[in-house]
């Protein structure tokens, strides 16, 4: 190891601060963290960092197709489709069932050219999200431009959705979007387990 890279890790190490953490196998109880006032002065890391002990790893499959987990479905319609204010994307509005904007969908490339307005879209929950939109403009935010008047507080929160399609057993993505919080949960929807390919 060389000179400076040594007196880098002592420095780096003589900065940080000792947790004891829950674990998971395999990985130290007494884990370093560190802050890095530098980028990002609220995060912590795990300090160092977990490497792979080659000894007790199995060999990753190349090409592993498939992710598979639990989540929650539900179904919304399809609206006119639209491009972004900027050019850069093709949008689908989302409808709920009493005719409201729920939500904003890209499709994908490939399922682009199949969409018609009141068309059954199956969306699964990919996370929880909020963003800030008290100081953007209405073309900002595709949502807006599917419904003007949809009003949001400073914070917009939503759901990151996956549009999918079957194949047999295996679901895959024909689009990802946005659907506004409150909307979701209003929505009829049951928890599957879903393999994505």
């Amino acid at each position: 190891m060389s000179t400076n890279l040594t007196e880098t890790l002592r420095t780096t190490v003589r900065s940080t601060r000792r947790y004891t953490l829950l674990h998971m196998d395999g990985y130290s109880n007494a884990l370093v963290t560190r802050r890095s006032p530098d980028f990002t002065p609220d995060s912590e890391f795990w300090y160092p960092i977990p490497l792979r002990d080659d000894a007790r790893s199995t060999e990753t499959l190349p090409n592993a197709r498939y992710i598979s987990g639990r989540t929650e479905r539900t179904w919304l319609s399809s609206g006119k489709s639209f491009t972004s204010t900027d050019g850069q994307r093709h949008c689908l509005p989302l409808h709920g069932t009493n005719g409201a904007v729920a939500g904003v969908l890209f499709p994908c490339i490939n399922g682009a050219r199949k969409i018609v307005p009141g068309m059954r879209i199956e969306l699964i929950a990919l996370s929880r999200g909020a963003q800030d939109v008290s100081d953007q403009d209405e073309d900002d935010l595709e949502e807006w431009q599917c419904d003007p008047s949809l009003k949001f507080d400073e914070m917009y929160a939503y759901y990151h959705v996956m549009w999918i399609e079957w194949d047999g057993a295996v679901a895959f993505r024909s689009g990802t979007g946005r659907v506004i919080e409150d909307v979701w949960g209003r929505q009829l929807k049951e928890w599957i387990d879903v393999t994505i390919g």
